[in-house]
């Protein structure tokens, strides 16, 4: 992952935003907002210096001259972008430009085949193509997309090192006009995207992930869902930092996250509310950890506990701002030891699984304080990145967890949904989401959008038994039930 070469890099911006009253185009001044704010974008957030811009092309000829240069000085990435009316041209698509007619677009268009060929012939190491053709039967009265958009993704993800992203996918035509802030919707939410970020332990917004995060949010607003494709390399570069990274402060979002979680749903019990963390060299039951813990009294407190207490401590103050102050935790701490009390049963397993997560990597156990043995709590995590309605991101997740995100998701997220994704690889994933009350959308991809399938159960732990399958790459049960192949 990472971003462009700041002096390696072009970005060639076009879009065609005034149209003469008898082209039957509709002008679309939505466009030149599009150019301005993109264009700031791209060089303050992926850091590219050289962006060209051009606002309503004359011709064919002033359209693709806007594009030669840049094709022949980048040497690490070309990104080209256009908003405007597309045309319909047999198996083609068309891009206008102010001399464009509707009824004549083969002649009066600029053919994306041909750009296909004049990209293609760049030697940059990626190359970028975002598509924002605005289309739109019932303003327009004509359907301006061309048909075959399946074609016109294939033949540019034949360009190695290529990522394309277009406003509509292969079963929606037409794109929204207009968005929020007056963008068009794809580049409204592109903007935005890069602007905000998400919450994630990921320093930065590759392709898969923008277009993962659109994908969502114009599906949210009911703009139509866009289409992407291109390959590992292309998908890997990334366009920003993200604003919300996590960093080195992860461990604190999960603390948070289930401080918030605690508060939101009704959690399964744990055998007592009193908890002790210790060194796991000193101690091996309960007993002999409290008796640790009191041989510790007076001691300054060690710097592996200050880090454990620092996240016990967060868990309250998270819990405190929600207007929870009664899953607030009781903490004693000394030397090498820490004692930490739920106040009741209802949220000591949340307790317990958070504080397995400050322990982590710290050699310390966790004890039931009534136990004879290490409190049974699950600290091995999954090798998995999880996104929860696009409010909370985790590199890792428990069994336990999942079991209870899943039934509990309308309690979690606005947008109830959980994503679980091959780390790294932000086109393989299963993702379930809520229907109705009781009944879930099962969803499955396999590395490319060609490969999505999805199911619906009524059973959120055969839900939870399918995903934790997924994860072990055990298919047997998956492959029982009945898939559809879908579009996205």
């Amino acid at each position: 992952m990472r971003l462009p070469d700041a002096e390696l890099s072009r970005a060639v911006l076009i879009g065609t935003a005034t149209y003469p009253v008898d082209s039957g185009f509709t002008p679309l001044p939505s466009v030149t907002r599009n150019l301005e704010g993109l264009a700031a974008a791209l060089r303050s957030r992926a850091g590219i210096a050289d962006v060209t811009v051009v606002v309503d092309p004359v011709d064919a000829r002033d359209f693709r001259n806007a594009l030669r240069s840049a094709i022949s000085e980048a040497e690490d990435v070309l990104l080209f972008y256009y908003a405007g009316h597309g045309v319909a041209v047999h198996d083609d698509l068309g891009l206008t430009h102010i001399r464009s007619e509707s009824d004549a677009p083969g002649y009066t268009s600029v053919r994306y085949r041909d750009l296909r060929a004049d990209i293609e012939a760049s030697h940059a190491a990626i190359k970028v193509v975002v598509l924002d053709c605005c289309h739109s039967g019932k303003a327009y009265g004509a359907q301006y997309l061309a048909g075959n958009d399946r074609d016109v993704f294939a033949d540019l993800t034949e360009i190695s090192g290529a990522f394309v992203l277009t406003a509509t996918d292969a079963i929606s035509k037409f794109a929204a006009e207009v968005g929020p802030n007056g963008y068009t919707a794809l580049t409204g939410a592109l903007l935005e995207v890069l602007e905000s970020g998400y919450p994630s332990a990921d320093e930065f917004l590759t392709l898969n992930t923008v277009y993962t995060l659109l994908r969502r949010r114009l599906r949210a607003g009911n703009h139509p869902t866009p289409k992407s494709r291109g390959t590992n390399s292309a998908a890997q570069l990334a366009l920003a930092r993200n604003p919300q990274w996590t960093g080195p402060a992860a461990d604190i979002k999960r603390i948070a996250w289930r401080a918030d979680t605690a508060a939101a749903i009704q959690l399964p019990h744990a055998a007592s509310c009193t908890f002790l963390l210790v060194p796991a060299s000193v101690a091996g039951s309960g007993a002999e950890a409290f008796e640790f813990l009191v041989s510790q009294r007076g001691q300054p407190l060690d710097s592996h506990a200050e880090v454990i207490l620092a996240g016990l401590e967060g868990w309250n103050s998270v819990v405190n701002e929600r207007g929870r102050p009664d899953l607030a935790l009781w903490i004693y701490s000394a030397g090498q030891a820490i004692r930490a009390v739920a106040p009741d049963v209802s949220t000591a397993r949340a307790a317990c699984d958070m504080m397995a997560t400050v322990a982590d990597g710290m050699g310390y156990s966790i004890f039931d304080a009534f136990s004879q043995s290490p409190l049974v709590a699950e600290t091995v995590r999954l090798n998995v990145e999880v996104n929860i309605g696009d409010e909370f991101a985790l590199n890792s997740a428990t069994r336990q967890e999942i079991r209870m995100w899943v039934p509990n998701l309308a309690a979690l997220a606005e947008t109830p949904f959980l994503i679980l994704s091959r780390p790294g690889d932000g086109m393989t994933y299963i993702q379930t989401y809520r229907i109705a009350a009781d009944y879930y959308a099962l969803e499955i991809q396999h590395g490319s959008t060609d490969e999505h399938y999805e199911t619906e159960l009524d059973n959120p732990d055969d839900i939870v038994e399918l995903m934790l399958d997924w994860i072990g790459s055990d298919f047997t049960r998956i492959n029982e039930l009945t898939w559809s192949k879908s579009e996205i």
